[in-house]
């Protein structure tokens, strides 16, 4: 017969041995499952800051966007809450009682959720739906009611206690746990960028907000003095007239007041003959020859040679309001005049896009060009690269563009800059 271990107990030695195996084991698995709680808690607190963000970021952007709304006194168009949204990036509108006056939602969400305006409630609340975070806030010295619907994240479901023991519990926790920070880290960091960037807007509206003020100002400020310059003017205009001896530069002179007028009475928006402006139009060798007569005499002075030239046959009717269209020119113009040294030219050509039929005109100077950052666009307001520009220029040029129905865009030549406003043509 062959021999058999003894039968007893195991011998200590094997026991003590496995001991510690079991106490690493035990170790191990209880620090994955307080890593996996740690993670869970840490996830949470995230998640309620990133949510505890969320409500005063749309706070704060309601306080500010209602302040623009009040000082510039925007009207509630749907151009107004189309700007305010890319400002904010929230859904937007504004309401007068229960009545909508503009808003960027599609009418199926606004029916959707018109319990909250047509009951009343929300008013400097920040309310939460399945979707949106909302928040309404009155604009000062009016009827008007801004909402603000930020759309809300969706978080992953609430982990659920598994049945496959503590152990397996532990580590799918920790997993998960560190997967969940992970996204929401993500999310909260995207969620602060989203953040900084509203504040930068939000601080440019207030800068333009300011500038809005200012101009409010010199309009008051020019118009007394406007008047006794046109008084004198028509006056001196009369007298030569009796006389026999009438003089172009005096009309010129009272052609060009009328025209400023006009403009600062549209720029503190309340211009009475908006109408008959919108209506006037003006051919293209009208327009040459008054951009010619009105630099002719600071490019001479500066040493500079204008040539305004077109490339079209037959006679083109421009785009009204045509001073936007002068004013745009003016402004492009004297630009490539400032980039300029003596001895250079500058250039101004019309001529005809062949698809779809737009009349360009193309300034051209032999300057040093645009200096600018990649990736930033000199058409925003505030920005400039001249030692006493104010940013504004190109701004308000781009802006008179799209108002014409067109565009204003440019490029860096050898030497020099080129400018290229589209414009439609009248038929």
């Amino acid at each position: 017969m062959g021999k058999h271990p003894p039968a007893g107990p195991v011998p200590l030695r094997t026991a003590a041995a496995g001991a510690p195996r079991l106490q690493r084991a035990m170790l191990f698995w209880g620090v994955l499952w307080t890593v996996g709680v740690t993670c869970a808690a840490v996830s949470a607190g995230i998640w309620l800051a990133n949510r505890d963000q969320e409500q005063r970021y749309i706070r704060d952007t309601g306080v500010n966007l209602s302040r623009v709304i009040a000082e510039l006194h925007l009207p509630p168009t749907a151009g107004l809450v189309g700007k305010l949204k890319q400002i904010s990036d929230c859904e937007v509108m504004l309401a007068e009682g229960t009545t909508v006056l503009a808003a960027t939602l599609p009418a199926a969400e606004l029916e959707e959720l018109s319990r909250f305006w047509t009951a009343g409630r929300g008013e400097d609340q920040v309310l939460h739906t399945e979707r949106y975070l909302l928040y309404a806030r009155a604009v000062a010295g009016t009827d008007l009611c801004l909402w603000l619907f930020l759309p809300r994240r969706q978080w992953p479901a609430s982990l659920r206690e598994s049945s496959s023991g503590i152990i397996i519990a532990g580590l799918t926790g920790g997993v998960l746990a560190f997967l969940a920070w992970w996204l929401i880290a993500g999310s909260y960091q995207r969620l602060w960028q989203r953040l900084q960037a509203a504040n930068s807007r939000l601080e440019l509206a207030e800068r333009l907000a300011l500038a809005g003020k200012m101009s409010a100002a010199v309009v008051h400020e020019l118009r007394n003095p406007l008047s006794g310059i046109k008084m004198n003017a028509q006056v001196l205009q009369e007298e030569l007239g009796a006389a026999g001896r009438p003089d172009e530069s005096v009309q010129f002179i009272v052609k060009e007041i009328d025209r400023i007028e006009a403009y600062l009475q549209e720029l503190s928006g309340r211009s009475p003959d908006e109408a008959s402006i919108a209506e006037a139009t003006m051919s293209l060798s009208e327009l040459l020859q008054d951009l010619d007569r009105l630099l002719r005499p600071r490019f001479q002075h500066a040493g500079v040679q204008l040539q305004c030239q077109s490339q079209l046959s037959g006679p083109v009717m421009l785009p009204a309001p045509n001073r936007l269209l002068r004013e745009i020119l003016l402004n492009l113009l004297s630009n490539a005049l400032e980039a300029s040294t003596a001895g250079a030219s500058v250039s101004l050509t019309v001529s005809q896009n062949h698809g779809d039929k737009n009349i360009l005109f193309t300034v051209t100077d032999q300057g040093e060009g645009v200096k600018c950052s990649p990736g930033e666009d000199i058409f925003a307001p505030f920005v400039s690269s001249k030692k006493r520009g104010c940013g504004l220029g190109l701004y308000f040029a781009a802006n008179a563009a799209s108002r014409l129905g067109g565009t204003l865009s440019w490029y860096n030549a050898s030497p020099g800059a080129v400018f290229v406003l589209s414009v439609p043509q009248l038929h």
